[in-house]
């Protein structure tokens, strides 16, 4: 992807005075309805060298078939199972990687899948890890696991062998030692497990795309292992059923920015917005919890509010709502967890909340938070200094109000 200014900063200036003057006049317009609070002068808030107008004023996107593949990436990662969609004991995220090379798929896969996936043109992917806690405790420990790479190859016959030989590969490793495990309720799974070992793999094609998975349990319990295989597969099939493979074509042609979320994430001026899983992306609900470490009370506070995207970009979040009543809401969720102790907040921003994170795990970058809402979007942005969260978050606010011509 390349991206070039389209406008100058004297053009930035005048857009800035144009939407504020829009706004005006709008609000001295006679219409019938309930009058509603004035509208701040975003102009007079103290947003430091933060860029207040909308991306599409500043940058133009050009596609290209990198740039693609990431956003085909993560139109896949909203189309993954989280491990709390299979059972509720999978309550914790290990980690998530996406994959558009083999080489980059053997960080999850064992490094034997690599020649198969060479062979059958392997073209990008997505694996991920969740289970019954946060980290393991050791590795002789047992504990219920579900690890589950999703890849896309050229065709559906393609992908069928590639499923077969993944299986075939791992099952190699230790021949003499390994055994083939029938699904009943998928015959067309390639399944194997090392008896006495708690573990099972198990690969199979839907479309063109592969699954590819290793369930773990807390003892060699053959039953409990090929019902969480099972269940996996009940969880992911449906949703890979509904989602069309891409061609290299059309992954190059994925729109930049179709809800406009990027538009109002607040980002230096010089932040370089280059598409990038798990860290400058665009998801729904589902496929930005696979970055939270715990994801049940965020899956539960956006069904509550009808939160339907969230945009990350430079370690700062915004979420679309059902309206807004319902941002109002969620943002009082926000900054809301034990670690979180109160801050001094802008005091010009309307409805701002700022905290500290007081845990001895906190990240310098991020050590500040605060969180802004209007209209229907919600913000949470960071800093590690105070100052410069509170000119975030007056910044994010001006941005926002700035972007309701979209």
């Amino acid at each position: 992807m390349r991206i070039r200014s389209i406008m100058t900063r004297r053009a930035v200036r005048g857009a800035a005075l144009a939407v504020a003057a829009a706004a005006v006049l709008a609000g001295c317009s006679s219409v019938p309805g309930t009058p509603q609070a004035a509208e701040i002068d975003v102009r007079e808030l103290d947003t430091g060298s933060y860029p207040t107008i909308p991306l599409d004023m500043r940058i133009e996107y050009v596609n290209s078939l990198r740039a693609g593949t990431e956003f085909a990436i993560m139109r896949l990662a909203d189309n993954v199972i989280n491990g709390i969609d299979v059972d509720p004991k999978l309550k914790y995220n290990r980690g998530i990687k996406g994959f558009d090379n083999p080489r980059a798929a053997t960080e999850l896969l064992a490094d034997v899948n690599g020649p198969v996936l060479e062979r059958h043109k392997f073209m990008f992917g997505l694996g991920l890890t969740s289970a019954d806690r946060a980290k393991q405790e050791s590795k002789t420990a047992g504990e219920v696991s579900m690890t589950l790479a999703v890849l896309q190859f050229p065709d559906e016959q393609t992908a069928k062998t590639a499923a077969r030989d993944l299986d075939q590969a791992d099952f190699d490793v230790a021949r003499d030692q390994n055994k083939p495990v029938p699904l009943n309720d998928y015959p067309d799974a390639h399944s194997h497990w090392r008896p006495g070992i708690p573990s099972l793999g198990s690969s199979m094609a839907v479309g063109s795309y592969v699954m590819s998975m290793l369930v773990t349990w807390t003892s060699p319990d053959l039953d409990s292992l090929t019902a969480l295989a099972e269940k996996t597969y009940a969880a992911q099939i449906p949703l890979l059923e509904k989602l069309p493979p891409l061609s290299k074509r059309e992954a190059l042609e994925l729109p930049y920015d179709p809800d406009r979320m990027f538009q109002r994430t607040l980002t230096p001026e010089d932040y370089f917005f280059s598409p990038m899983l798990g860290s400058t992306a665009v998801h729904t609900p589902r496929g930005i919890l696979h970055w939270t470490a715990e994801p049940g009370p965020g899956k539960k506070a956006m069904e509550e509010h009808g939160v339907d995207r969230i945009a990350m970009a430079e370690d700062n979040l915004l979420w679309r709502t059902r309206d807004a009543a319902a941002a109002k809401g969620f943002a009082e969720t926000r900054l809301t967890e034990s670690k979180w102790t109160p801050l001094d907040a802008p005091e010009d921003v309307p409805g701002v909340r700022c905290a500290e994170d007081s845990s001895e795990y906190d990240s310098s970058d991020t050590r500040y938070g605060c969180v802004v809402f209007y209209d229907r979007y919600v913000a949470q942005v960071h800093s590690g200094q105070p100052v410069d969260v509170r000119q975030r978050a007056a910044a994010q606010y001006a941005l926002l109000a700035n972007a309701q011509y979209q």
